[in-house]
């Protein structure tokens, strides 16, 4: 409408110049003072049209940097909320030792963690301050903490991705979904470090018996992720290093059997046929759907022992007295150990070709 205004005025005023330059005379005056005032109210309107345009743009603009404020915070609670703690009780405490890649000038021995035992076989770091760490290596010193065996309360933080896995162990507890467990955290509640014992002298993880005398069935697991890394060397070649079963006279197998003057011995002939499954003799190879590069040590642990479990079709540690895990390397913080190995339990992790060193 006021395009349609403006061009009627300017119409108005370009005749009366037209009139006047032919000598025909001039419109009234009353006319061309209507169409000035008429030609200066439609630019006054035209600019507080642009002005109020400008300010809705402005008001525009401030509701949506709200609107997505809003919905980042929205955004944060949910995630808040998928992100739960809850006590729990490990199935047992694992205490874990490990050999240093370099010797320490002094001898010093590196110091014990321990690990909680979820479902699904998932194995956690168990966090809390300095003096409740020093206070659960006191305990397994003295006989106390029994690793393998003894539990103890902690606070679990899982991120409920996935939903909730119902089932577990019976407990009518519900748990995270398995991926969920593998990014999770254990901590120690505040305070000194309760540990649980059985009061009636049985072991609460009685699934699993050290053995120290005669044949000790290993498996050896080589592990390739999801980038195609794996330790070096075929299935025959790490058999050979750790049984000698290609006629490698220094490897594990003959160096146990010849310290312990033949009274413990490693092997690879197991209680149940698995050969369709095996590579080479003892040794299976399985591939994991996680990066070595970007993957902690529990999430590792637990892919491959789910991917053992599978090809297998039973549970560990089944018929082996011991499994060892071979990784191609271990990246990021705390990789300055060449191997590590659960005390008085079933199963131990190498980087490199640690495993024959």
């Amino acid at each position: 409408l006021l395009s349609t205004i403006s061009s009627i005025s300017k119409m108005i005023l370009r005749l009366s110049t037209i009139l006047a330059a032919t000598g025909l005379g001039l419109l009234s005056p009353s006319i061309l003072v209507g169409a000035r005032q008429l030609q200066r109210s439609t630019t006054l309107d035209r600019e507080k049209q642009k002005l109020d345009g400008e300010d809705l743009s402005s008001t525009i603009s401030s509701n949506s940097r709200l609107l997505l404020h809003r919905r980042k915070k929205a955004q944060q609670k949910k995630e808040l909320s998928r992100r739960k703690l809850q006590s729990s009780q490990c199935k047992s405490i694992i205490a874990i030792d490990s050999i240093s890649q370099a010797m320490s000038d002094d001898g010093e021995e590196n110091d014990e963690d321990f690990l909680c035992e979820l479902v699904h076989g998932v194995t956690l770091p168990i966090q809390g301050t300095k003096e409740q760490i020093s206070q659960m290596r006191a305990l397994l010193h003295d006989g106390t903490l029994v690793s393998n065996e003894s539990t103890l309360e902690v606070l679990q933080e899982v991120e409920m991705i996935d939903g909730m896995a119902v089932d577990d162990d019976d407990s009518g507890e519900q748990q995270p979904a398995f991926s969920s467990l593998m990014q999770g955290s254990v901590s120690l509640p505040p305070g000194d470090v309760n540990v649980i014992n059985s009061s009636d002298g049985r072991k609460l993880n009685a699934g699993y018996k050290v053995q120290f005398e005669g044949k000790s069935p290993v498996l050896v697991v080589k592990i390739t992720d999801r980038d195609g890394l794996a330790v070096e060397g075929n299935a025959d070649y790490i058999s050979d290093k750790v049984f000698g079963t290609s006629g490698d006279d220094i490897n594990p197998a003959k160096g146990f059997k010849d310290c312990s003057f033949d009274k413990f011995e490693l092997t690879n002939e197991y209680s149940v046929d698995i050969d369709d499954k095996l590579s080479a003799p003892g040794v299976l190879e399985v591939d994991i759907n996680i990066s070595f590069e970007s993957s902690s040590q529990s999430a590792i642990r637990s892919a491959t022992q789910q991917a053992v479990e599978t090809k297998l079709g039973f549970d560990l540690p089944g018929p082996f007295q011991h499994v060892m895990f071979l990784t191609e390397n271990c990246y990021g913080n705390n990789c300055g150990w060449a191997a590590y190995a659960y005390i008085s339990g079933w199963l131990s992790l190498y980087k490199k070709d640690n495993y024959i060193k």
